[in-house]
């Protein structure tokens, strides 16, 4: 289930990896040419002609490059016209990366072709390295102790290259981390999945400065790797073990299967991406089966996790969680498809604050989307932005914790627009203890089948004895609540000052507008109700002013309070409010009008203020024949 406290800011231990970052010597520079590229780098071919230097040139032309047998030139040798068959033919022997180890010291300058299947390419000998160590995809040193260094075309490094399988029974874990640990040795720089292949795996740890890009094939989590519930597994992350996130790690297309149908369902964390840090990016990823959350944003500090597709899970699809309650700040959460997650779609926690939430795909999920405070009353989200939203099917087979299309929860400040709400088991957009926040241009449908006693439209209710004040509801339409349209909820703590302007409640089975006790001072005008009742106010709702609301059905129920403004027009200030006698109670000015409630032959239609006082000075009007 969803966990109240998820604290990723200290790595001192993850997976129990051991640091130990591969060392990148200088260049070495040789008399009358350019210093050759870092040991540890590949290098592409025009970079290794520029780095032979004259001498160099003519002796590949001589015999390495070219040769009288092919009459190709060292342009086309080197920049790849001649590759191939022709290069491997003709001054570039083919052979396996065994082979290669195997060489002795060969003559200078010497290039092979590397034919083992996914690891195939160039490797030249550099004879100012003596240091570099063996890393398979990019140096591999000989029983000589000749280094060769793979020509590149610097569009990045191959997992294979490093002895990753993907034959779907290999653990190509280490494989995998060698190949980021070269680039990020190297200063950064990007590691691809290829195309095809399923590449088994345990832990992937990606570094500072290091792009992660997939191109199709698939990082799927060993079976029966997840098997302990006190132990937190970090499937593919950029923890820093010194503390809190690397940083500018960037997660481009990988396809990754959290398998948690493999066994994988005993832990206490189990993520399949956990990702922080300042400018992270985690962009059309594809994360399916996830053992727990799909996509752990964990102390996230300018990044953004942009049209990603997040495919079942056991808890949240995207959560946004700060360990110490200080981060989260002006990041982009948006374009994601996110489906089958039991306890939400997207869910901010801890002081995610300037945080946009827009344009993602959420169903088939618990909750929609949650604003969320942890366990003090400053630990909370502000400043978000949750526009543009598509959420559909929430809460339905869910547990009743989640069950809830957007709840912000002690969220002050935030911006729920022009969402498309449709089929919520229980509330559409809840607002809980939470200030100045605009709910405004959101389109809510509901079905039949929803919660009989808690689907309401939108619903603003008190928290840990704070109320909701100061917010703005407006613009917003409503269809077929079981219950409520708009619900101004007490719980014994007054909700005031609050704006309910614009909205339309259409067909709902229970109450279109209802204030409970304690709302008092709002506004609620131009709205357009719909319900069994069109609204009800308690007594104890105390100054409110109604104005030009239409009332479909034209029924009223609760307990009127003459200190409110009825369903019409408010005139030049004066109050027009409903009872059956006059007002005992309350300040009143000339002129306020209170009708009664319940006029009858040989009465009068109501009460005004000739006086203005507390209660002031009374007369009857308008009698009746």
């Amino acid at each position: 289930m969803m966990r109240n406290d998820r604290d990723h800011s200290n790595g001192s231990v993850i997976n129990g990896e051991s640091e130990s970052p591969l060392t990148v010597p200088n260049s070495a520079k040789g008399e009358g040419r350019e210093a050759l590229p870092d040991p540890g780098r590949g290098v592409s071919r025009r970079k290794l002609v520029a780095s032979f230097g004259m001498a160099g040139l003519a002796l590949i032309a001589g015999g390495v490059l070219s040769s009288a047998e092919s009459g190709g030139s060292v342009a086309a040798q080197v920049y790849g016209e001649g590759e191939g068959e022709g290069c491997c033919d003709h001054g570039c022997p083919a052979v396996t990366l065994a082979e290669l180890r195997a060489l002795p010291v060969p003559a200078y300058p010497a290039l092979y072709f590397v034919k083992d299947n996914g690891q195939e390419g160039i490797f030249y000998y550099d004879p100012l390295d003596m240091s570099a160590a063996d890393n398979t995809g990019l140096v591999v040193v000989s029983a000589g102790g000749a280094r060769f260094k793979r020509l590149t075309e610097e569009q990045g490094v191959d997992i294979r290259w490093f002895g990753a399988k993907g034959d779907g029974l290999t653990d190509d874990t280490t494989a995998i981390q060698l190949a980021v640990n070269t680039v990020s040795a190297a200063g950064g720089g990007t590691v691809y999945v290829p195309a095809s292949g399923t590449f088994r795996f345990t832990s992937i740890h990606v570094k500072a400065r290091v792009a992660l890009i997939g191109y199709g094939g698939v990082l799927k989590l060993k079976d029966n790797h997840c098997v302990s519930s006190s132990t937190a597994y970090y499937l593919l992350h950029n923890m820093n073990p010194a503390g809190g996130s690397f940083s500018d790690v960037k997660i481009e297309g990988i396809v990754l299967d959290g398998n948690r149908s493999g066994g994988n369902t005993s832990f206490s964390v189990a993520d399949g991406m956990t990702i922080g840090g300042e400018n992270a990016v985690i962009r059309n990823c594809t994360i399916r089966n996830a053992p727990d959350s799909g996509i752990m944003f964990s102390g996230a500090t300018n990044s953004v996790c942009v049209g990603n597709r997040i495919e079942t899970g056991g808890d949240v699809g995207i959560y946004v969680n700060d360990g110490n309650g200080t981060k989260h700040y002006e990041n982009v959460i948006s374009d994601n498809r996110i489906t089958g997650f039991p306890f939400g779609g997207i869910a901010l926690k801890r002081i995610c604050q300037r945080t946009l939430v827009a344009h993602n795909t959420i169903y088939d999920c618990g909750n929609g989307i949650t604003l969320e405070h942890a366990s003090t009353s400053s630990d909370y989200s502000r400043n978000v932005s949750i526009i543009g939203n598509r959420l559909r099917n929430i809460g339905y087979g869910s547990p009743t914790a989640a069950q809830v299309g957007i709840n912000l929860r002690c969220s002050d400040y935030t911006i729920v627009a022009d969402n498309r709400i449709e089929w919520s088991k229980r509330r559409a957009i809840l607002i809980e203890a939470s200030q100045y926040c605009s709910v405004s241009g959101n389109v809510i449908e509901m079905k039949p089948d929803g919660d009989a006693t808690h689907n309401h439209g939108i619903q603003l209710i008190p928290r840990d004895g704070n109320g909701c004040h100061f917010n703005t509801i407006r613009g917003n339409v409503i269809v077929s609540p079981v219950r409520h349209g708009i619900y101004l909820s007490s719980a014994s703590t007054t909700s005031q000052n609050n704006s309910i302007c614009g909205n339309i409640v259409r067909s709902a089975g229970g109450i279109a507008l209802r204030l409970e006790a304690g709302c008092s001072n709002n506004v609620l005008s131009d709205n357009v109700l719909e319900g069994t009742y069109d609204m009800e106010y308690y007594s104890g709702a105390l100054n409110n002013s109604f104005a030009n609301n239409r009332l479909v059905s034209g029924n009223v129920s609760g307990s009127p309070d003459q200190t409110n403004g009825v369903a019409y027009a408010q005139m030049n200030g004066k109050r027009h409010s409903i009872g059956t006698t006059a007002p005992t109670a309350g300040t009143w000015k000339q002129g306020d009008l209170v009708y009664h409630a319940a006029p009858a032959s040989g009465g009068y239609i109501g009460w005004v203020c000739v006086t203005a006082g507390s209660p002031g000075v009374w007369s009857p009007f308008g009698p009746i024949a």
